[in-house]
């Protein structure tokens, strides 16, 4: 497969990851809008207004989210003078996280290089996330696997394929903290924690890589164990 947009991004091999094909993974995963139901949803009252704000929060939320996965993210942040929209949502949802926030114009264009600062810094996660993802070897399990990246990018796999693409929206907060290449990750198999650690981008020499390596030959251990035990019941029942 090659580096462009394949016709069924179900099928998106681990080893192909590339920003592009996280981005419009994600997309595929993550509504990118709020539904008419949920806004029918809203009564009048105090009621109506709680609502209101939580359905606009989540469709401003989303909309930061669709700018941090965007794999054109490195060019908005030198074109940002005449950047989209979502830039400056992004901007201002930043802003408006720090509890010493003023509503002020110099604030706001004091904050900006620190916001462009924390996008960068997302860039070199995700493709360190990329490069380490590009490395791991096939896993030949029937349940799926999850990999939680820097407690908020989930990537889920089968079979070496990535099936899900989605940011833990109940860790948002944690998307404006200080990023780095050196991430925490955790992989889940059936919600159970089968390991934890730290990787660094460096794919075949990376934790993440070693702890997939480590998945593998658990799985060949228990399938030739399976193996000679099915090999051991007949010659155990034939006495």
């Amino acid at each position: 497969m090659n580096n462009g947009t394949p016709n069924n991004l179900e099928q998106v091999l681990s080893k192909d990851l590339n920003r592009e094909m996280l981005y419009k993974l994600f997309i595929k995963d993550n509504t990118q809008s709020i539904g008419v139901d949920e806004i029918d949803m809203i009564d009048e009252g105090v009621q109506s207004l709680s609502k209101e704000r939580e359905v606009r929060h989540r469709a401003e939320k989303l909309l930061f989210l669709n700018l941090l996965m965007d794999y054109d993210l490195e060019n908005q942040i030198e074109r940002r003078k005449n950047a989209k929209y979502d830039y400056m949502t992004g901007l201002l949802l930043y802003i408006a996280s720090n509890p010493r926030f003023k509503y002020g114009f110099g604030y706001f264009k004091d904050n900006i290089q620190s916001f462009d600062k924390i996008l960068s810094q997302w860039c070199t996660f995700l493709n360190a996330v990329i490069s380490d993802v590009n490395a791991l070897p096939f896993i030949d399990l029937d349940q799926h696997v999850v990999i939680e990246f820097g407690e908020v990018l989930n990537i889920t796999l089968s079979k070496g394929i990535i099936c899900k693409v989605r940011i833990d929206m109940d860790n948002f907060d944690r998307l404006f903290r200080k990023w780095e290449k050196t991430y925490d990750f955790s992989i889940r198999i059936d919600k159970e924690i089968f390991d934890t650690g730290k990787s660094d981008g460096s794919g075949l020499q990376s934790d993440l890589y070693k702890a997939f390596s480590k998945l593998n030959q658990l799985i060949t251990t228990l399938s030739l164990k399976r193996q000679l035990e099915q090999m051991l019941i007949p010659m155990t029942h034939g006495h």
